[in-house]
Order: C-alpha cells, then sequence, then structure tokens
C-alpha cells in the first residue's frame, strides 16, 4: 500500500517538477528552507502526535495520510538536492520507506516534519556520493593564489556571497547548479546544507559528521571556488 501511494504522489510531482517552483532559490522564508520547531503550533503537534501513532500500529490510512502531507515537499527537498526526477523519485521511495520501518524510534523531541527532512536529506547526499561518474572540479585551481611573499596574486572579494543570492537571477540558476554538482563532495555537501537548505553551520556539521570549524573552512572553500567558477557567467548577466 505505502509503495502505491507513493508512486501516486510521484506522478503529481513529475508534473510539478517542471515548473519554476523546482528550480526557484530558496529565500528564508520560502518553502523550500528545513522546517523548524519554534514554528508548530499546538495543533500541529497534536496531528504529528495523532499521524505517528497511526504509522507506529500500521494503520493504512495513516501511511495514505503520511503520502498525501509530506511526499510533495519530501520530493521537492530531494529534487534540489539530485536534480534529476527519476534520482528524487527514488530518493523519495527510499526515505519514505526508512521512515516507516524506523518510526518507531520517533520519540516527539522534534517536529515530525523535521525528522521526515533530515531523513532525506541523509539520503540525498549519500545518493550524490555515490555518483562516481560525475568529473569533479579542481577546488585548488579556483581558490585565491599568493606569491612566496603571501601576497595575493589574484584578488578575490572579501565577502563571498551564499549561493540562495546567486539563484535569485533566474539568467544563472542552471550554470549554478551545475557548478555546485561539479564540486568535490565535502565541499559540495556543506555548501547545499547550509546555503541552500538553510542549516545553521552547526547543524550541517552534525549531519556531516565534521566539527562545526571544519564544516565553516569548507563553506568559505566552497563559495570562493564558485565564485571564481562562475565569475564569466555572473560578469556576462550583470551586463545583460
Amino acid at each position: 500500500m505505502l509503495k502505491q501511494d507513493i508512486d501516486t504522489g510521484s506522478n503529481y510531482n513529475d508534473a510539478a517538477a517542471s515548473s519554476s517552483e523546482y528550480m526557484a532559490p530558496a529565500t528564508k522564508t520560502g518553502s523550500h528552507r528545513r522546517p523548524t520547531d519554534q514554528s508548530e503550533s499546538s495543533s500541529d503537534k497534536s496531528a504529528d502526535a495523532r499521524l505517528v501513532d497511526g504509522l507506529k500500529r500500521g494503520v493504512e490510512s495513516a501511511y495514505r495520510r503520511f503520502v498525501d502531507q509530506y511526499h510533495g515537499r519530501m520530493y521537492s527537498v530531494a529534487y534540489r538536492f539530485l536534480s534529476n526526477r527519476e534520482d528524487a523519485r527514488d530518493c523519495v521511495q527510499d526515505a519514505c520507506i526508512a521512515i516507516v520501518e524506523n518510526i518507531g524510534q520517533f520519540e516527539h523531541r522534534s517536529q515530525l516534519s523535521t525528522w521526515v527532512h533530515r531523513i532525506v536529506v541523509n539520503n540525498a547526499l549519500g545518493r550524490l556520493r555515490r555518483r562516481s561518474r560525475r568529473k569533479e572540479t579542481d577546488m585548488e585551481s579556483h581558490l585565491p593564489k599568493f606569491d612566496p611573499e603571501g601576497y595575493l596574486i589574484w584578488p578575490t572579494s572579501q565577502v563571498v556571497e551564499p549561493v540562495d543570492r546567486l539563484l535569485e537571477s533566474e539568467l544563472v540558476a542552471r550554470q549554478v547548479r551545475e557548478a555546485i554538482h561539479g564540486l568535490p563532495g565535502d565541499y559540495r555537501d556543506v555548501l547545499l546544507l547550509r546555503d541552500l537548505q538553510g542549516y545553521s553551520t552547526e547543524e550541517a556539521a552534525n549531519i556531516l559528521g565534521i566539527s562545526p570549524g571544519a564544516a565553516k573552512a569548507r563553506l568559505h572553500r566552497a563559495r570562493s571556488a564558485l565564485k571564481h567558477i562562475l565569475k564569466p557567467v555572473l560578469f556576462r548577466s550583470e551586463d545583460q
């Protein structure tokens, strides 16, 4: 039953994926940002509790309600990471199975949507890491260079823009996504989590299993490299 419900939701989202919603930038208040527990109302908590209870007891109507309520959001997150409809569908299906299998471990210490979002993100990141055929960008060739005396050889901006600001221009959105997915996985993952999904540096570090300092360093290097890679695109869009 769950598989059938997931497939039904996938058909709807395949049509939606062709719209600008799935290529639109994440904004600080937009629907693509991760859910936060602070905004949860008492009615939301009550509905979550009933849904979780039904899932734990194996009630079929609870499965259908879960898919109806969460499938669209899950697909949106997966597609923003993977930029491929088939991969996003598979990611959501695997995440749904993981959620059902592990629902007994959910203890309401966070919002259900936050827990679901984290499972989708982890699944999407795992899929990205398995894309071994993609040629990764040489990071060092796109980072600032210094001479033996310590002077900067080619300049770079003191402030490196977050990715979501670059995505505000539809003209460069596709090039930005291609450049992001070409980055080495360690840098791509923290960039996606921090700039596109709205996790804090500490939260991103926790998901990736690294220290906040390492996450911050990787993020800065990833933003710097991305800005250098996209320099011709950004200059061209400004001229237009």
